[in-house]
């Protein structure tokens, strides 16, 4: 879930597209992880850097609801495109129903975990470091999730029926995709 608030803040803070920019997520020891994004020509300035910081927190303070539907693959792409593609994952390598989560104008994307409730639940998301690769056009974000608490938390219920969330009613202001 944590990936999801940090991809939607790294979309809009650096003009990202969301579809096939993840390279790759790599869970870490300790609630942390690597997430690593395609289609960053240089490293993000301090202030685009700040903005992205902040905009991780204030999505985790909103309380946002996740949104996690199973929905066949061939509706997914129809409803979606690749709005919730990662970049090395071929369509033929997806499943044939896959398993999406949303925060409404802000990132789709595909994660078979279980995934809390709302972005509170998260606690804090904290962005401990930031490297580019230029040669790969790449920028590496490192997280930590800081849990509010140490009870097991409420997670989002999966719909696996009809009718699914369209485009429009995730991204409303037509952003992001």
């Amino acid at each position: 879930a944590a990936v999801a608030v940090i991809k939607g803040a790294a979309a809009t803070s650096l003009g990202l597209r969301l579809g096939r920019t993840t390279e790759a997520v790599k869970p870490l020891e300790g609630l942390s992880g690597r997430l690593t994004l395609n289609s960053v020509p240089s490293f993000p300035s301090k202030p685009q850097r700040t903005q992205f910081t902040k905009l991780v927190e204030e999505k985790v303070a909103a309380d946002a609801p996740f949104r996690v539907f199973r929905v066949p693959k061939a509706v997914a792409k129809e409803l979606y495109g690749d709005v919730f593609c990662d970049a090395q994952r071929a369509d033929e390598d997806l499943a044939e129903e896959l398993q999406l989560v949303g925060l409404d104008d802000w990132c789709l994307q595909e994660l078979q975990e279980s995934v809390v409730k709302s972005t509170a639940l998260l606690g804090r998301v904290e962005l401990t470091s930031f490297k580019h690769k230029n040669e790969k056009a790449q920028f590496e974000v490192c997280f930590k999730v800081h849990p509010a608490s140490s009870d097991y938390p409420a997670l989002a219920e999966v719909t696996e029926t009809p009718p699914f969330p369209s485009m429009a009613e995730l991204f409303p202001s037509g952003e992001k995709q």
